[in-house]
Formats: structure tokens, C-alpha cells, sequence
């Protein structure tokens, strides 16, 4: 359920990017730079998640959310979201 709701979140994320471009002369290869970066970046978050390699469990705070009212489900697909965003972030920076 969470590589669902991943992907059904990044999808949204990249179609909102495709279609709302900033300059909408762009031709089509240059406005799919920022959609496939956010979504590669996002699975990327989704794989190191998955693997273990980011506990965020761990964490006290996410762990009383967690046990208490936040669906285990919804952790990778937030994860999956919040590095998309950096993915987008890092982009800018780099002056793409």
C-alpha cells in the first residue's frame, strides 16, 4: 500500500509540474526536466526508505505518531514527497 500511495503521489506531483510549467514556451523535453526529476528523486527517498537505510521509525516523535494516530502507510509516501520536493529544491540551486 505505501509504493501505491508513493506513486499515486508523485504522479500528481509530476503531472501538476508538466502541466503548470513557468515558461510555457518550453518545448516538451525541457518541461519534463522537473516532473522526472521530482519523481526520481521521490522513488529514490521510496528505495532508501525500503531498504532500511533511513529508520525513520527510530524517531521518537514519528514513532508516537506512528503508534498512536499515523497509518504506517502514509510514512513512505510522505517520504517519497518530501524528497521529491528536495529533488526540486536541488534542481533550483544547480539553475535548472
Amino acid at each position: 500500500m505505501g509504493l501505491f500511495l508513493s506513486l499515486m503521489g508523485l504522479s500528481l506531483v509530476g503531472g501538476v509540474l508538466y502541466v503548470l510549467p513557468s515558461n510555457h514556451s518550453l518545448v516538451p523535453a525541457d518541461r519534463l526536466r522537473r516532473p522526472l526529476t521530482a519523481m526520481v528523486w521521490g522513488l529514490a527517498g521510496y528505495i532508501l526508505f525500503g531498504a532500511g537505510l533511513m529508520p525513520l521509525e527510530r524517531i521518537s516523535f514519528i514513532a508516537a505518531a506512528v503508534h498512536n494516530w499515523l497509518p504506517y502507510e502514509i510514512l513512505p509516501a510522505a517520504v517519497s514527497l518530501i524528497f521529491a520536493g528536495a529533488g526540486l529544491l536541488w534542481m533550483r540551486m544547480r539553475g535548472g
